[in-house]
């Protein structure tokens, strides 16, 4: 194998059962969709450029209110959610759009006392059938144990809205985001966590992900309650579940740390800076610590203003949108806790607009597997409705995808091999004129593999191998014509890069540099006949790993020196692995650097200015590992760039970075629902319907097993 590839709406819930009227309580639930007088603000984004937008924030999702514990078993919904509904229904102006909730504004009780001013409540309208036998004791108050709570929620979740094909966004407070938590995580069609199901009923949730897109938590103990909080709450069961150290807490810890939804849920978890976290707020608050302790993607804890959880009117009330909020925040955080400041941040409701619309919102796209385990690497495309996807069936034969406007499928390629075919780039001409490369193994060694589509099928094209009959790869391509396409790779019997060309006839081996004691060229883009650049690694003598860019003038390929990050580990190595260009004199580069040992410590992104290679700063999670494996440009102020991170608990998440024109973020991405890690090695960038968008592709699978395609979308 290469020695580089080492990692390898129709709104439905007024015309439902939602408007519910109780049997055994003088309380009455009229469903109501909450507006203001529209005032408009003007908004800058916390996490991006303000004059970078996608697409305009989707506001028509309905949104469910869940409140937390109550001491009495009577929640007051307009005492806790008054002041979020009133400014979720105001218009502001965000990135240049005019933003007013249209969707409708649901908030729902559990308790049967809770105040009929409460637009629904499970005791009432809950489906309870399905939970019966599922811990339902003292049902209705606050010794009800959150199990059955969260059991009631799916049920209503599904049955109004994931059967109908309609999307909810959820916005919990205290103890209502440990019952959303749960109530997604047992809620799948894969196996389920322990205790999502009881000896009494061993089928009590829906076997079916919930369509829930966005969730946002304000002071939910995700990570548990200490003793010393129970003094301002109750001795009920359900505080008892959120100790710490309880069952329920764990299995949470253990089986929830980041549920996901049918589509992918992005969580953002909110709470404040406490006294025993060295600030001035009271004790009793839910700490920090607390509130973000889930393997979510955003994660804010406030220091100023710091808001006192035992009073709704507070973190919920705060509606201010001055740019301020002393905090500590992350984005696409993973198992990591918040880790830096700013002072510019927007308090709690702002907050959780933003968390709502979702700017820049990628999605998972419902992608085919083959027949055993599959996995995608690079995309190309030619329109909006005509984009392909390349990769392997894991050690056995090559995999071809295409997206028709529509649905990803499977196309039947060529496999010459008997094993490890893999197909490692893609390049669009037309749609007619479709080029893949990669290797495959003859059982004599690893011959260069190109593929062709012709607009009705792929077929296997001859080409050369630099030496012997065995350790030749093409890892990248680009295309300017039909007559004009680039390959590049290895010869790992030679040690060093391949590049080959097609001239509209045949390929053949074009002449390159030797450089170091070894070399490779993994990733390539194409601005015109002579101006190529192709980017890889090559071994110096002190036997580390430096940065390889090359660059093909018309005539001949030479190198183009490029820096070394400062402060690269000695006998590290850095690999450069993808590379795209908006013109001759901007182009950009990714990868990563590693220690010693060969383990991914950093990210490493550089641009051409027509002149020269400097290295531009991006963000590292501070996870074990990160890597980022591709990068696509869609204006001089919009480009993005994927890979993925690794904790150090072994699982891998996507990872996603931005250039808003001056820095580089972190954005949030999806990771699958079907499996632990998930990464992506690839992105490419289409126009559709007078906007640019983005799309992704990659893998996830459980501990380097049952890998599955995965492909997002930036919507």
């Amino acid at each position: 194998m290469p020695r580089n590839l080492l990692r390898n709406c129709t709104v439905l819930i007024i015309g439902l059962a939602i408007v519910a009227v109780s049997i055994a309580s003088t309380n009455q639930w009229v469903h109501t969709v909450h507006a203001v007088s529209p005032t408009t603000t003007r908004l800058a984004h916390p996490f991006g450029d303000a004059n970078v937008v996608t697409s305009l924030p989707n506001t028509t999702y309905p949104i469910l209110f869940i409140h937390g514990i109550d001491r009495n078993s009577a929640a007051d919904c307009n005492g806790t959610w008054g002041n979020a509904l009133s400014y979720l229904a105001q218009a502001h102006t965000l990135n240049d759009y005019n933003i007013q909730w249209s969707g409708p504004l649901t908030t729902l009780g559990y308790y049967q006392n809770d105040n009929s001013n409460c637009n629904d409540n499970l005791f009432y309208a809950g489906p309870s059938s399905h939970c019966v036998g599922y811990y339902d004791i003292n049902v209705g108050t606050n010794d009800e144990p959150i199990e059955h709570l969260a059991c009631e929620l799916a049920w209503y979740i599904y049955t109004y809205y994931t059967s109908q094909g309609q999307s909810i966004d959820l916005v919990n407070y205290s103890m209502g985001g440990l019952i959303a938590r749960w109530a997604i995580a047992c809620s799948t069609n894969t196996s389920q966590p322990p205790l999502c199901s009881s000896p009494s009923n061993s089928n009590a949730f829906p076997n079916v992900k919930l369509l829930v897109p966005n969730a946002v938590d304000f002071d939910t103990p995700n990570g548990g309650l200490s003793k010393l909080t129970s003094v301002i709450l109750c001795t009920c069961y359900e505080q008892q579940e959120m100790y710490k150290k309880s069952v329920f807490m764990q299995s949470l810890t253990m089986w929830a740390k980041n549920p996901q939804g049918a589509s992918g849920t992005n969580w953002t978890t909110m709470g404040s800076y406490i006294a025993e976290a060295g600030g001035t707020c009271l004790s009793l608050d839910i700490d920090y610590k607390s509130a973000t302790a889930m393997g979510n993607g955003e994660k804010i804890w406030y220091q100023n203003p710091c808001y006192n959880h035992i009073d709704p009117g507070s973190m919920l009330s705060d509606s201010s949108d001055t740019l301020d909020g002393q905090v500590f925040f992350c984005t696409s955080c993973g198992s990591k806790a918040p880790s830096w400041t700013s002072n510019v941040f927007p308090h709690s409701l702002l907050s959780m607009l933003y968390a709502l619309t979702r700017l820049y919102n990628w999605g998972i796209v419902p992608s085919p597997n083959g027949n055993g385990e599959s996995s995608l690497g690079a995309m190309a495309p030619i329109s909006a409705k005509d984009v392909w996807a390349v990769g392997d069936l894991v050690t056995s034969s090559t995999l071809i995808e295409h997206w028709n406007g529509s649905n990803w499928s499977i196309i039947s390629s060529p496999s010459p091999g008997g094993e490890y075919d893999n197909l490692s780039a893609v390049a669009a001409i037309s749609p007619n004129d479709v080029w893949a490369v990669g290797y495959y193994n003859n059982y004599q060694g690893f011959q260069t593999l190109t593929e062709h589509w012709d607009g009705s099928s792929w077929s296997f094209v001859p080409s050369p191998n630099s030496s012997g009959s065995n350790g030749n790869y093409l890892l990248g391509v680009a295309a300017i014509s039909a007559g004009d396409v680039w390959a590049v790779g290895e010869d790992d019997n030679a040690g060093k890069a391949l590049i080959e060309h097609w001239d509209g006839t045949s390929w053949s081996i074009v002449s390159s540099p030797t450089i170091g004691l070894y070399s490779s060229l993994i990733g390539i883009t194409a601005i015109a006949t002579n101006d190529v650049w192709a980017v890889g690694t090559y071994e110096d003598n002190s036997g580390g790993l430096s940065p390889l860019i090359e660059h093909w003038d018309g005539t001949s390929w030479s190198v183009i020196p490029s820096p070394n990050p400062p402060g690269s580990p000695t006998l590290g190595h850095i690999y450069l692995l993808g590379v795209t260009a908006l013109s001759s004199k901007n182009i950009w580069v990714v990868g990563y650097v590693t220690d010693p040992g060969n383990d991914p410590l950093q990210t490493l992104i550089e641009h051409w200015n027509g002149t020269k290679w400097s290295i531009i700063p991006s963000p590292n999670l501070g996870t074990r590992y990160i890597e980022l494996r591709s990068v696509a440009a869609m204006a001089p102020n919009n480009i993005w760039a994927v890979g993925f991170s690794e904790d150090t608990s072994g699982d891998y998440y996507t990872l996603v970075e931005h250039w808003n024109g001056s820095s580089w973020n972190v954005t949030n991405s999806p990771d699958s629902a079907d499996n632990p890690s998930s990464d992506l090695f690839g992105i490419t960038v289409v126009r559709a319907n007078s906007r640019d968008v983005a799309w992704a592709v990659g893998s996830s699978s459980a501990l380097g097993y049952n890998t599955k395609t995965l492909i997002e979308f930036l919507d």
